[in-house]
């Protein structure tokens, strides 16, 4: 429906009581395909500058490459699903519904002026994801059978309530959710028969500090599960020193997701 790459400007984009059927994707996005990567990071922004996207009422079925694709600064993307059916989702890659991830890495912005949106000395400001009262069955993807994010640790609040899910499948990681580190809140949703061929039945996440306090009160999971999340060993601190000068050696990528530190030349 829409492929959008950008450097400078945000866009909004609402679709409402639509059907869409039959659509094959080999790459990544069935719907949606948006990549932005702002070049100047010193800019009074305004609600233009976002990625926006609001679904409301929507059916998608029989689909070949997952829903929506957001890549970039995660902190200027905002995705709500409202009141969704999705059907019969084979996404030959990750995340079933959306897939977001932050190429670039930037911990936060510098802002010129007061009204700045973005990182400012009293507030942080967060990307945002957004799934209620929606209906998700019959769907398969390589990890996170729901949702896949790969975005720097807790730069995105995720927000998942009143939703049915059903025959979910994640050939990998993650039956529902593959996460870094993101803030969460899931509660009041029907997990029915979600499954993953490794760790995380329900969640995968790499860090173990994701909280998930009164997941099994506050969800119904059928069949009940012993277990609904794994995490990525964290047990296990390795550092470097140098020969010449005893200090400790920063690795490149160590603070870049989805964190795989290189020992630089």
């Amino acid at each position: 429906m829409l492929h959008w790459k950008s450097e400078l400007r945000g866009i909004f984009i609402a679709s409402e009581d639509n059907r869409f059927a039959d659509i094959s994707c080999s790459g990544d996005g069935g719907l949606i395909f948006a990549e932005y990567l702002p070049e100047k990071y010193k800019t009074d922004l305004s609600s233009l500058l976002f990625f926006n996207f609001v679904s409301r009422n929507d059916f998608v079925c029989c689909q070949n490459g997952g829903i929506i694709f957001a890549n970039g600064i995660n902190r200027v993307f905002s995705i709500t699903l409202i009141n969704m059916t999705l059907s019969g989702i084979e996404c030959l890659k990750n995340g079933g519904v959306i897939y977001m991830l932050s190429s670039v890495n930037k911990a936060g912005f510098t802002c010129e002026y007061s009204n700045c949106l973005l990182d400012s000395s009293s507030e942080k400001q967060f990307g945002t994801s957004s799934i209620s009262d929606s209906n998700f069955s019959n769907i398969l993807a390589q990890n996170g059978g729901i949702v896949c994010e790969n975005t720097p640790i807790d730069t995105l609040k995720f927000s998942f309530h009143s939703n049915t899910l059903r025959n979910i499948v994640a050939h990998t990681r993650g039956g529902a959710f593959y996460l870094i580190k993101p803030l969460v809140s899931i509660h009041t949703s029907i997990f029915n028969n979600l499954s993953a061929e490794r760790p995380g039945l329900i969640v995968y996440s790499v860090s173990n500090q994701i909280n998930l306090t009164n997941f099994k009160k506050s969800n119904l999971i059928t069949p009940p599960l012993m277990s609904i999340a794994s995490y990525t060993p964290t047990n296990l601190l390795v550092s470097f020193t140098s020969i010449y000068d005893n200090s400790t050696i920063i690795m490149e990528d160590e603070n870049t997701p989805p964190y795989n530190p290189i020992v630089p030349t």
